[in-house]
């Protein structure tokens, strides 16, 4: 199976939407198949509701490196305990820039959007069947967010 890697080799994904994944993972596996495809690096969430909302729960956490970049990671389930979202929250914010160009090299210019508070930045990897979404509020916080993509009009779209 061909892959293409994000950041170097950071974020990887299988080819066709219906083998999008993140790294080890898959959308739509249950919290011990992520446990067991991360070889133990995931673990149940100290906290499950930190992160979480009425669509997706944040059931496991773990932690990422790659390519000069620590992330701390978690790993959202929708109500039916599928996986639907990673999310990658860089641990030193300021290297957010950075990792937007990263992530523009490979996809391109992003989306981009801005308040005075928090500024965005989304791709749309149709090819692999992923989106992801950057989320910069200053020096204080830097999130990866990484779902799969899902066409209008299509089951589990709009």
């Amino acid at each position: 199976m061909r892959t293409l890697s994000l950041f170097g080799v950071a974020l990887v994904v299988w080819s066709g939407p219906a083998a999008a994944n993140w790294q080890y993972t898959r959308w739509g596996m249950s919290p011990d198949q992520v446990i067991a495809a991360s070889k133990n690096k995931a673990h149940t969430a100290s906290d499950p509701a930190m992160h979480g909302t009425d669509e997706a729960r944040n059931l496991l956490d773990g932690k990422y490196q790659s390519q000069g970049f620590d992330f701390d990671i978690n790993f959202q389930f929708d109500p039916s305990d599928k996986l639907s979202h990673v999310n990658l929250h860089l641990v030193t914010p300021a290297d957010c820039p950075k990792l937007q160009g990263r992530l523009s090299n490979i996809y391109g210019p992003p989306k981009t959007s801005a308040t005075p508070i928090v500024s965005f930045a989304k791709w749309w990897d149709k090819r692999h069947g992923n989106v992801l979404v950057l989320m910069q509020i200053g020096d204080q916080s830097c999130k990866l967010d990484y779902m799969k993509y899902e066409e209008a009009g299509a089951e589990g779209g709009l």
